[in-house]
């Protein structure tokens, strides 16, 4: 997991600390502070980089975005709209989604990232990554403030950045 996050052109030291639990059948998902991975998912080398990546993007957008930066980045990569509410839509639908797969495929642009855009339509293909890299750089440059948690969102700030946990 580590080479994931180490593959990545991203500061990941900008996030606070992220609990990370490693469990089969938990399937790959984030909440505000914490990740979770499937091993069978990490088990598949570097095909899971991108996932890994994508996972703590929503890091990024728990923490470190606002709500004008959302609709900012919302307009620029398509989806529609943010957070799951309501009705089911497709994952790419969904412009946090987009926002997590762009910053997996803008930071690590390889031929072995699992989520590297086959089009414009594809989930992290809604931007070019040098303009949107420029476009996030700017955003977090901009930001005054310490990385906190969005409001309603369990946090847990003591739990150490890589702590795996099974059960």
């Amino acid at each position: 997991m580590r080479a994931a996050l180490d593959a990545s052109s991203f500061d990941w030291s900008v996030l606070p600390q992220i609990q990370v639990t490693i469990q089969p059948g938990a399937g790959d998902s984030a909440t505000s502070g914490s990740v979770a991975l499937d091993p069978q998912v990490l088990d598949m080398g570097t095909f899971s980089w991108a996932i890994v990546q994508h996972e703590f993007a929503h890091q990024i957008d728990f923490y470190l975005l606002n709500d004008a930066e959302r609709a900012q980045l919302a307009q620029a990569i398509g989806g529609t709209q943010w957070f799951p509410s309501g009705a089911t839509l497709p994952h790419s639908a969904y412009s946090c989604e987009r926002f997590a797969s762009l910053v997996a495929w803008a930071y690590w642009p390889s031929v072995e990232n699992s989520l590297r855009p086959s089009s414009p339509a594809a989930e992290a293909g809604g931007m070019a990554a040098a303009a949107f890299r420029a476009l996030l750089s700017g955003m977090l440059n901009n930001s005054t403030t310490a990385p906190q948690p969005p409001p309603g969102r369990d946090f847990t700030p003591e739990l150490p950045l890589m702590q795996s946990s099974a059960a």
